[in-house]
């Protein structure tokens, strides 16, 4: 079940160069999304809808960003006027996944069990891409602590959406770090 109707697949920061070409936080794991010409939308930081579309002309991925040139936007003044906007696709327009792969936003609701000591930790509220270099999972724990748990292979990761479960295998000491 998806958080809302909206995927955030990047974040714009500010106009680059003088041609209407913005430069963006990436928030996908698919970049090449962005080619082809795609239809994508834009909304307001913090607003649950889409405010406009906007067609991509090009893209170029630089530093870990990306830089896109939307049609008709051809200035600074038409760039800076996208400033702080998300750039969005319909949930349902994600790109699809291999078998042993899931989204991690759709982990967001499911109760995180450490199969190290075989006993809940408590439920994922949020993800955060943005403090590391692997994605945080930001758990609500019993007894009202958020913990930041780290998404990777090494943790034996197993989900199941459908009872909205994920299993990993947490090293010791790790939640006591992170509590």
């Amino acid at each position: 079940m998806a958080p809302e109707p909206w995927l955030r697949v990047a974040r714009i920061v500010r106009p680059q160069g003088h041609r209407g070409e913005v430069i963006a936080d990436l928030l996908t794991d698919f970049p090449a999304r962005f080619g082809g010409r795609p239809l994508l939308h834009l909304r307001s930081a913090g607003s649950a809808e889409a405010t406009r579309s906007a067609v991509v002309e090009s893209y170029r991925l630089h530093g870990g960003r990306v830089v896109l040139k939307f049609e008709g936007c051809c200035s600074i003044p038409d760039a800076e006027a996208l400033r702080d906007m998300d750039v969005v696709v319909p949930w349902d327009a994600r790109a699809p996944l291999g078998d042993d792969e899931v989204y991690i936003a759709d982990l967001v609701g499911c109760t995180l069990v450490d199969t190290s000591a075989g006993e809940p930790v408590g439920t994922v509220v949020d993800v955060d891409r943005e403090s590391s270099h692997h994605a945080l999972l930001v758990v609500a724990a019993t007894g009202g602590r958020e913990l930041l748990v780290p998404f990777v292979k090494a943790y034996a990761p197993s989900w199941d959406l459908s009872t909205r479960t994920l299993r990993m295998q947490l090293p010791g000491g790790l939640l006591d770090l992170t509590g």
